[in-house]
């Protein structure tokens, strides 16, 4: 039987017991019960997932590096204070003027 999304079968069910720190459990399961369903369709859904793939899937962490944020550190400030802006065009003529001067 599938219900969006999530398969049940007749299977033997068995207890897991793993160690998780308590503010993580409680986010989680304050996250799945906002979707409607227990963590433990969330965790059986990732064991099924990583036994279909036997893998571990991981979506990257993007980390800026000092010098990007120091430029986009700039550009923010430039914009707070209208700094470094192009006017706004009432016209696509008033913009490539603008370009061309």
């Amino acid at each position: 039987m599938c219900i969006q999304g999530i398969h049940t079968s007749n299977m033997t069910k068995t207890i897991l017991n793993i160690k998780i720190d308590t503010k993580k459990k409680k986010e989680a399961q304050r996250i799945a019960k906002k979707l409607g369903v227990p963590l433990s369709v969330v965790v059986n859904r990732k064991i099924d997932e990583f036994i279909q793939d036997e893998a571990l899937h991981f979506l990257p962490v993007y980390k800026m590096s000092k010098k990007l944020e120091r430029r986009l550190a700039k550009i923010e400030d430039d914009i707070k204070h209208g700094r470094n802006m192009s006017p706004k065009f009432s016209s696509m003529e008033e913009m490539m003027e603008h370009l061309k001067s």
